[in-house]
């Protein structure tokens, strides 16, 4: 008799693939991605396990993902006091990015910072929507199509000890001592990018799934949560925003529960490849193009870590087939 996990993993295997025979190829076959975004693209597992299912479903694609997200940016130039040195700007870094990756696709996902943890305010919002419009407009300028994700939820139940929430009329609020409905700016940052209508670019709600996950889930276990500080999402969070994207756009996900479809992602040795992978070239082209985070940051070359992704990428064609 087959076992649980087995069984669990048969249907998984089947519960992926179940469109393939309907799609011959991803709508990424051929296409070079790049990722922008803040610290929560730059844990990056979303796109990872996205680029996961991607390979596994469609083995006979040239899938080129490179994510590059910077932790503590933000889209609107804006930073709060408490923070130890002036927030990161995209606007700084995307002229060399584009020009030195040379992406077909650009996605972004800004604004848990961009809001700075404050209480709404139509000045900080319009400098949101100006960062927003004018990178769309720096990535199409180079021929490349724009995805543009709304932010993801902020969790005041799991903020941990060492950070703060406050009322509103405070007299400063930071990434530390955080307005304790700062989710709602998030959700009226997301309406305006779900409201978008540009041509070559497409928005996707990641903000409004996961935050109802949360709520279902809380119905039973009140301590359910899909963040370890409120801000960034933990591998689960991540998973449910793969799935969801995934789902969007009408391409093979999982459909088991997130913590038994997790642990079977994990196992599978081209999840650990494509990771490897990933996460070499993320640091490698993070540093190569160049950022300041409060320090300058700075490689002269890349080949080597190009190399070394080459490598590994014969080691998953053989795993795909």
């Amino acid at each position: 008799m087959l076992n649980k996990f087995l069984l669990s993993g048969l249907f998984y295997l089947f519960s992926i693939n179940l469109s393939i025979a309907e799609q011959k190829h991803s709508p990424f076959h051929n296409k070079r991605v790049m990722v922008l975004g803040d610290s929560i693209t730059k844990v990056g597992l979303y796109y990872r396990y996205m680029d996961y299912y991607l390979q596994k479903n469609f083995p006979k694609d040239k899938i080129d993902i490179i994510g590059i997200g910077l932790g503590s940016e933000t889209a609107s130039g804006l930073s709060e006091k408490q923070h130890p040195f002036p927030r990161p700007c995209i606007h700084e870094r995307v002229g060399r990015a584009l020009a030195q990756i040379k992406p077909d696709i650009v996605s972004i996902c800004y604004g848990m910072n961009d809001g700075i943890y404050h209480p709404f305010s139509s000045e900080r919002f319009a400098a949101y929507q100006k960062g927003i419009l004018s990178l769309i407009n720096k990535i199409k300028a180079t021929g490349a199509e724009v995805i543009v994700l709304t932010p993801p939820p902020f969790d005041p139940h799991s903020i941990p000890s060492r950070k703060t929430l406050l009322k509103d009329g405070a007299a400063d609020y930071s990434f530390i001592n955080i307005f304790y409905k700062y989710n709602d700016v998030l959700a009226k940052y997301g309406a305006w990018v779900k409201s978008l209508e540009i041509e070559d670019v497409t928005t996707y709600d990641i903000h409004t799934p996961l935050q109802k996950h949360l709520e279902k889930m809380r119905q039973t276990d009140p301590g359910y949560s899909l963040h370890g500080d409120g801000i960034h999402p933990h591998a689960i969070g991540h998973l449910l925003m793969a799935r969801t994207l995934l789902k969007s756009m009408n391409l093979p996900h999982g459909n088991l529960p997130l913590e038994e479809e997790a642990k079977l992602v994990n196992a599978d040795l081209l999840w650990r490849r494509l990771r490897l992978k990933s996460g070499l070239l993320s640091k490698a082209w993070l540093e190569y193009i160049g950022y300041t985070r409060g320090d300058v940051v700075k490689s002269d070359s890349i080949d080597q870590a190009l190399q070394k992704a080459a490598d590994l990428h014969v080691q998953i064609d053989q795993l795909r087939k």
